[in-house]
């Protein structure tokens, strides 16, 4: 009996903490604070509402937090002490380009013509790749004078579904290099 005494005792102890903090600490009500609780007295006109919100949930809130306190508490030190296992997950394999995807080879001017887009209004500024122009400006500052650029096609996997990475790479020495991608598609039909 003095085991349930205490045990009863350590829950209303930690709820009275729970309920008791906010209470002792200096609170300037906001604006929405006050917002809510009008709210809240115009919803609460019947006798049963205000019974419900001032007496028999908070005696409910009370009675969980008095016999449930050793689970929370069971709980956090299983997390801290026994870590949940993390099931088998296949490594996400990155992006990158082998040399059966690249293409054709190409030169900055053909790239940048064929990027570029015609907008008889004017809308879109007249350079390549518009709105990842800075970024290819970026990715040409890794060129080198006997840097090859190849033009490129991957397919990629990613997140579930496979999608058409088109773009730029850097073939440095015989070997892939930096690469930058300049389109993404989902391919129209699954034979592609």
């Amino acid at each position: 009996m003095n085991y349930l005494f205490g045990y009863l005792a350590i829950g209303i102890l930690v709820f009275l903490v729970v309920i008791g903090s906010p209470l002792l600490g200096e609170r300037k009500e906001s604006d929405f604070d006050q917002l809510m609780r009008e709210a809240d007295a115009r919803l609460r006109k019947t006798w049963w509402d205000r019974l419900l919100a001032w007496i028999i949930v908070p005696l409910v809130a009370a009675l969980i937090a008095v016999v449930a306190w050793p689970l929370v508490l069971f709980t956090l030190a299983k997390d801290k002490w026994w870590p949940r296992e993390q099931p088998d997950t296949e490594e996400e394999e990155e992006f990158a380009v082998a040399r059966e995807h690249l293409l054709q080879r190409r030169t900055i001017e053909e790239i940048e013509a064929a990027e570029r887009v015609s907008d008889p209004l004017g809308a879109v500024p007249d350079l390549a790749f518009v709105h990842l122009n800075p970024a290819w400006a970026k990715f040409k500052e890794n060129l080198r004078p006997d840097d090859e650029l190849w033009s490129f096609s991957a397919p990629w996997k990613d997140w579930g579904g496979t999608e058409l990475c088109e773009g730029y790479a850097i073939v440095r020495d015989r070997e892939i290099g930096p690469w930058f991608i300049a389109n993404r598609k989902l391919p129209s039909d699954p034979g592609d």
